[in-house]
């Protein structure tokens, strides 16, 4: 997810696959504003209640990860998701412009962008399908 947060509601649109992000400007000329931010919405599709242990920010093409913990916009972690429902969590674009700089030049990798990931109570990770290219 990509977009911004205005008050206390976040405003946002899905990745393309092409990596291309939300387009904000839409949004600007309407008279929104706010800070941009990525995030990952996990949607519990079965049918028992799943627990959300922590989500990251990670670069694509890199080993590095950014768990956000003071940045972190959304409901507390640890968070019990019930089926048939959805929750996001977001942190600023900022961030994720300094991970894949970082990556790129203290790594030396070849970072196309950067995607969230949620870790599960049982142990599995959760990918967004979509990498946001920077």
């Amino acid at each position: 997810m990509h977009g911004m947060l205005q008050g206390g509601n976040a405003l946002v649109g899905p990745v393309t696959k092409t990596g291309k992000p939300f387009g904000l400007e839409g949004l600007v000329k309407q008279g929104f504003g706010g800070q941009e931010v990525i995030g990952v919405q996990v949607t519990n599709h079965g049918r028992a209640a799943v627990t959300i242990e922590s989500v990251s920010l990670c670069p694509r093409g890199g080993t590095m990860r950014f768990v956000p913990v003071d940045q972190r916009i959304g409901p507390d972690l640890p968070y019990l998701l019930e089926p048939g429902t959805n929750q996001g969590w977001y942190v600023p674009i900022d961030v994720g412009i300094l991970l894949a700089q970082t990556s790129r030049e203290a790594a030396r990798e070849s970072v196309t962008g950067v995607y969230m990931v949620a870790k599960l109570a049982t142990g599995r990770e959760v990918s967004t399908p979509t990498t946001l290219r920077m």
